[in-house]
C-alpha cells in the first residue's frame, strides 16, 4: 500500500519517490495519523484535490488529522 501511495504522490504532484516517501510520512506525523492510513486514503483516491499544495517552491501533502483522539 506504501508503496502504491508513493507512485501516486510522485505522479501527482510531479516528484521523485523518495520526496514522495517523505510527503507521506511527514503528513502522517503531522495527522498524527499511521503511515499506512494516509498511504490507504492516497491510493483510494479520498484526499481533495487541493491535497498537494506548493509553499516556497516546497510540496505540502494537507491530510486531515485522525478521529481517534491519539496524542
Amino acid at each position: 500500500m506504501i508503496e502504491q501511495a508513493k507512485g501516486v504522490i510522485a505522479a501527482r504532484a510531479n516528484v521523485d519517490v523518495g520526496t514522495a516517501f517523505s510527503l507521506l510520512r511527514n503528513s502522517a506525523r503531522v495527522s498524527r495519523r499511521l503511515i499506512s492510513e494516509v498511504a490507504a486514503d492516497v491510493t483510494a483516491g479520498r484526499l481533495p484535490a487541493d491535497a498537494f499544495t506548493r509553499r516556497d517552491g516546497r510540496v505540502i501533502l494537507n491530510v486531515p488529522a485522525t478521529k481517534r483522539g491519539r496524542s
